[in-house]
């Protein structure tokens, strides 16, 4: 019965230390920080997000690496709404001193975020008036 004892007290233990470890889901804007991966079979590229959690000012950073030198670049995102119990925010993007307002889903396990980008031009014509990316969550890692 003591053994019994002594390996519940060892189970719960690492489970508490396991939990303590983790990452913050409890917010869509929680749940974006990170590095993210996305592979875009259709036009043979790979991109990494790297996204830093916002700071007092509300700024977060963001890096975007990727196997095509005009696809990468740094700047800085402000979450402008999000509901904290749901699983989407809009946020503004700013990279080289050009904003983008875009809608994020990011569903309450934090495997994946959709990032809806509007198109313009012959690409909406194409594929219509927004376009989706998928990114894969890698690790906690906030720049390459």
């Amino acid at each position: 019965m003591r053994r019994y004892v002594t390996g519940l007290a060892v189970l719960l233990l690492v489970m508490a230390l396991g939990a303590c470890g983790g990452r913050d889901l409890s917010t869509p804007a929680a749940r974006m920080v990170g590095h993210w991966r996305a592979d875009v079979a259709l036009v043979d590229l790979r991109v990494d997000a790297y996204l830093g959690a916002p700071g007092e000012d509300g700024l977060g950073t963001l890096t975007i690496t990727s196997d095509e030198q005009d696809m990468s670049g740094s700047g800085t995102y402000r979450v402008l709404s999000e509901d904290a119990e749901g699983e989407s925010l809009t946020a503004l993007f700013t990279i080289g001193g050009e904003g983008q307002e875009v809608t994020v889903g990011v569903p309450r396990d934090g495997k994946t975020i959709k990032v809806r980008l509007p198109a313009s031009g012959a690409i909406a014509e194409a594929v219509g008036p927004q376009v989706s990316l998928t990114l894969d969550y890698v690790d906690g890692e906030t720049a390459p």
